[in-house]
């Protein structure tokens, strides 16, 4: 037991320290690329402080099982460098039974984590999402995303190509109109600013050197040297929108339960329905092809759709059956993102036990405790974890495979190295 005292008490303060410091790093990161975008945007300074911290929940699920390989590198560098596990070793301990505290922490995190990552994680994620969504309602030059189509303002479309970090000058600048009761207008313009008038009600845009293209009955292209388009502000007050729509990272896992067998129930009743139509379908064409004594010459799937089709009148009932194969495959697409985001969860909370364990055998290897060797020897695993994991997340969601070993591939690998590694140094 004191040996058990020992060690945690060794590994306790070099995961405090390394955590820290991962959430520093990563924080700053965050920072850097926030603040340019909101903070000299006449954004208050506590709704960006609130940005910052909602944004922590993500840092902490990614620092923790970082912060548990390091620790348990550097306890168990500094034991074989100090030939204390040498020791330990000649007074018949073996390596496994120096290991239940490091996995008895590393346990308590990960159910911690688990919890975290099931609960509060996707709560935070909503929370910054909806608030960078009220940031953009009142300070729209604040985050404009270059390249991307903004529909949010009524009567026009605007798509910006660049935004100078910090001025909020705007390059690239091509606006649409989309009110039914005007003639369509595109407008293009090389630069532009976009401001909020004094009472708040209306954003100013104000384009320079370019061009005016509109259709009635001919083409008209006239060339400006400015241009203002007065645009209706959405909300000229900054308020909380509240909103009930959630992205699947902002469902937590009892609602991905949920969601998880309404899919399953959906995919099995539309199998169900497809198969009873494709059955009608053949029964269809077969008995015309039996009162059809005309041979169907085809080469390819489109020439049997056209000939059978349009032979027999099917045309409808074929595109109904494809209609429905198709609603079929999205409802399974839709699963699997759910499936990714509730293994993933969980594969990053087991992932943090694993993550200690390997630390164990590293550190013994490495026969060196400092934090330089530690962070050196762990950046390597993480950054092979978070590919694996990660591409595995990325081919599920693109396509329709299975999301159990996409997203549990990364703990399966480590899993079996740590093993073989413990292995050999406990020999």
């Amino acid at each position: 037991m004191i040996f058990y005292r020992y060690i945690a008490k060794e590994f306790i303060r070099p995961f405090l320290y390394s955590l820290s410091v991962i959430v520093m790093i990563f924080f700053m990161q965050i920072t850097a690329q926030i603040l340019p975008r909101v903070l000299y945007k006449g954004i208050d300074f506590e709704v960006v402080i609130e940005l910052l911290v909602l944004n922590m929940a993500s840092i902490v699920t990614l620092a923790l099982p970082m912060s548990l390989l390091i620790s348990s590198l550097m306890v168990f560098g500094k034991l074989s460098s100090d030939n204390e596990y040498t020791a330990m070793r000649s007074c018949g301990m073996s390596l496994f039974e120096m290991i239940p505290p490091i996995v008895s922490i590393s346990a308590v995190i990960a159910v911690i984590l688990m919890f975290f990552n099931a609960n509060i994680l996707p709560n935070a994620n909503h929370h910054a999402v909806a608030l960078m969504s009220d940031i953009m309602r009142k300070k729209p030059a604040a985050l404009i995303d270059p390249g991307i189509l903004l529909t949010d303002f009524p009567g026009y479309a605007i798509k910006i190509d660049s935004v100078t970090s910090g001025t909020g000058y705007l390059y690239g600048i091509t606006v649409f109109t989309t009110s039914n009761s005007q003639t369509p207008v595109v407008s293009v313009a090389d630069s532009g600013t976009l401001y909020l008038t004094k009472d708040e009600k209306y954003l100013e845009m104000t384009m320079f050197s370019g061009q005016t293209i509109s259709e009635n009955d001919n083409l008209f292209i006239t060339e400006f040297e400015t241009q203002r388009i007065y645009v209706e502000n959405m909300d000229s007050e900054f308020t909380r929108s509240g909103t009930n729509q959630r992205g699947e990272r902002e469902i937590s896992n009892d609602s991905l339960k949920q969601l998880i067998a309404k899919e399953r129930e959906i995919i099995t009743l539309e199998l169900k329905i497809y198969n009873e139509r494709l059955e009608e379908l053949i029964k269809n064409i077969e008995s015309g092809t039996e009162n059809d004594s005309a041979n169907l010459v085809m080469t390819d799937f489109s020439q049997w759709y056209s000939a059978v089709g349009n032979r027999y009148g099917l045309i409808q009932e074929i595109n109904s059956v494809n209609s429905r194969l198709h609603r079929i495959n999205t409802h399974k697409k839709t699963l699997n993102i759910y499936l990714v985001e509730y293994h993933k969860k969980a594969a990053l909370a087991v992932g943090a036990v694993i993550f200690a364990i390997l630390g164990v055998s590293l550190g013994i290897l490495a026969k060196n405790g400092s934090a330089a060797i530690s962070v050196s020897y762990s950046l390597v695993f993480f950054i092979a974890y978070w590919a694996i994991l990660f591409g595995g997340e990325f081919y599920a969601r693109a396509s329709n495979i299975d999301a159990l070993p996409a997203v549990w591939a990364a703990n399966g690998l480590f899993a079996v190295i740590a093993v073989f590694l413990l292995k050999r140094v406990s020999k």
